[in-house]
């Protein structure tokens, strides 16, 4: 079956809302009909496409259908947001409608949480590396090229599977080498003494982000120590 006006039209079908082998199916239906791909307008989209297009709770509660009875326009809800899908889906049946009712109002937008804890709490991913929380559906769009290099979730973490909320908190968190180096966005940097201290610090496989907070010039002996990840 058709699941948009231009696959419908083409196989020679009539479009209003769905897909019907005759325009006769649909004389009781509220959107217009549709009989060729130029007749196809903005709101000949089906439910399943127009829900789709909102990747949030907010956008996808937001959308409602238009459409009149008699003199009076009315207006009710199309989409509801599917909690275990962390997707947007058009409501179909009472049991969607229940569902709506039941899961109450969205909660805040990722962007609104600051620490890892409340982030992680909700449908939302935290970035370490940037101190940000993103909405899953958003993460490629948000790092398109791979900018953060450690991140968390309310089921796990990324990069190899380090770096839960405790220990998401920053590099200058840790202080000692171990629970630095188990940080994949951070590096221990020894002060040369031989006792063990020193200061971890965010870095690469190299060196420091900043590498003269761990200069040479301190002692010939200074190390910079990263976790080498398997995958």
């Amino acid at each position: 079956m058709a699941e948009s006006c231009a696959a419908c039209t083409a196989a020679r079908c009539a479009w209003c809302g769905a897909c019907y082998v005759s325009a006769t199916y649909c004389i009781r239906h509220t959107h217009q009909m549709a009989l060729s791909l130029e007749e196809c307008g903005s709101d000949s989209e089906s439910p399943r496409e127009a829900c789709a297009r909102y990747h949030s709770c907010a956008a996808c509660l937001a959308h409602q259908h238009h459409h009149t009875h008699g003199s009076e326009e009315l207006s009710q809800r199309a989409c509801f947001w599917d909690y275990d899908t962390i997707k947007c889906k058009p409501v179909n049946s009472s049991e969607d409608i229940r569902s709506v009712a039941a899961a109450g109002p969205c909660s805040a937008p990722c962007s609104t949480f600051q620490t890892c804890a409340n982030c992680t709490a909700e449908e939302c991913i935290w970035c370490a590396s940037a101190g940000r929380c993103v909405d899953k559906n958003a993460y490629g769009a948000s790092f398109p090229l791979g900018g953060c290099r450690a991140w968390s979730t309310s089921s796990g973490s990324g990069a190899g599977g380090a770096a839960w909320c405790g220990a998401a908190r920053g590099c200058a968190a840790h202080v000692s080498c171990g629970p630095c180096r188990a940080e994949p966005a951070c590096g221990w940097c020894d002060d040369g003494a031989g006792t063990g201290r020193g200061v971890c610090l965010p870095g690469g496989a190299r060196s420091p982000h900043a590498p003269r907070v761990c200069a040479q010039h301190r002692s010939d002996t200074v190390i910079y120590v990263l976790v080498i990840l398997t995958p």
